[in-house]
């Protein structure tokens, strides 16, 4: 994260008292009454707010002085709150890296230090809220950080928790500012709902930084939603389990009741035995679903892009799906069985491109998918 300029006030002016300008024009005599000095400063106490009110030379100049105090805080706010959201992204997606998963359903928003407390009249009147200090995450100690994913979540909820404390006490700093500004330009003379407006902030600042984390959560939510779903866009399932009883290519021909099969064997065989699971090898519409010659029960599948998959010898009553159905990948659609010209429960997978058949398991394989 990049680390902004801390916020530096102006150069302090020099003060202005009712008896100076008094004595430019009175003399030496007028001195002697004088009103005592009352400083105009970037960041009054309430104490000295107060004593200005009741100095209308000074008063406008400090009010100048604090609207201006509040134009640089105000864009040393904007800032620091864009790197809270840097920083909130950047804690969320720490979070996603780590391997327990069960992580990202306790994101929690950062402990900031409490904010500097503003107090109604007394002797807490000569303690402001201090002017906002930069966030700072430097690493101190001669010990390199481990880089594992634990360690990088501690490093970002660190950081999380300085920025989104620099940003609560510079908009407190604001609050407190603007509230001086009505205080001296209003009739009031009491400060205590000035001050009330500010305490009203640091609850705001609290719910906005919640509110932050939140979006982003949600942000990463959505990402990780759409990563899984490319992810099982291009996902093949085995379409059967058991071993590998014939393959792809030349064999003799098999005679059965549901008659003779082609000397060319156009699939791959699954010993899956009676009545065992046939899964859909990858999501796609059924174009075929019932009996087909040889094949017996047999199952169609289109999966877009000119490739298809068969499944075959699909026991009686062993259909599960039909023509038109979507099915997802992995889905129960069938239980294998003799039907067509076999010569004992399993299940033939074909894979068809562009019409064409070609052999299933080198075609599974590259697709990070195995048979049987």
């Amino acid at each position: 994260m990049n680390h902004h300029a801390s916020f530096r006030p102006a150069p302090k002016l020099c003060a202005i008292t009712a008896v100076a300008a008094f004595a430019l024009t009175m003399g030496a005599a007028a001195e002697a009454t004088a009103t005592p000095t009352v400083n105009v400063s970037e960041s009054p106490t309430w104490t000295q707010v107060r004593a200005v009110k009741a100095q209308p030379e000074v008063k406008e100049l400090q009010v100048s002085v604090l609207e201006r105090t509040v134009a640089e805080l105000s864009a040393k706010a904007e800032q620091v709150r864009a790197e809270a959201t840097a920083a909130t992204a950047a804690f969320v997606d720490a979070v996603y890296e780590l391997p327990d998963v069960s992580a990202r359903d306790t994101i929690t928003a950062p402990t900031v230090e409490p904010l500097q407390p503003i107090v109604a009249l007394g002797a807490g009147l000569a303690n402001p809220v201090p002017a906002p200090a930069t966030a700072s995450t430097d690493d101190t100690t001669d010990e390199p950080t481990p880089d594992t994913p634990e360690a990088r979540v501690e490093l970002a909820a660190t950081t999380q928790a300085a920025v989104e404390g620099e940003l609560a006490q510079t908009e407190l700093k604001v609050a407190e500012t603007l509230a001086q500004i009505r205080y001296l330009t209003g009739p009031l003379e009491d400060v205590e709902p000035f001050q009330a407006s500010v305490d009203a902030v640091a609850k705001r600042v609290a719910a906005e930084a919640e509110t932050r984390l939140q979006e982003q959560t949600a942000r990463k939510q959505a990402e990780e939603t759409a990563r899984l779903a490319a992810i099982e866009e291009a996902r093949w399932a085995n379409p059967g389990t058991g071993r590998i009883s014939d393959v792809f290519g030349p064999r003799p021909v098999i005679c059965s009741d549901g008659g003779c099969s082609s000397p060319f064997h156009g699939g791959t065989d699954v010993a899956t035995g009676c009545d065992a699971p046939i899964f859909a090898a990858r999501r796609g519409t059924v174009v075929y679903a019932g009996y087909d010659g040889t094949h017996g029960n047999f199952v169609l599948i289109d999966h877009g892009d000119g490739i298809q998959t068969g499944y075959a010898h699909i026991t009686v009553g062993g259909i599960f799906v039909g023509v038109g159905q979507w099915v997802g990948t992995g889905q129960h659609i069938a239980n294998s069985g003799t039907t067509g010209a076999s010569d004992g429960c399993h299940l033939h997978f074909e894979v068809y491109e562009n019409g064409n058949q070609v052999d299933p398991q080198p075609f599974m394989w590259a697709r990070g998918s195995n048979i049987g």
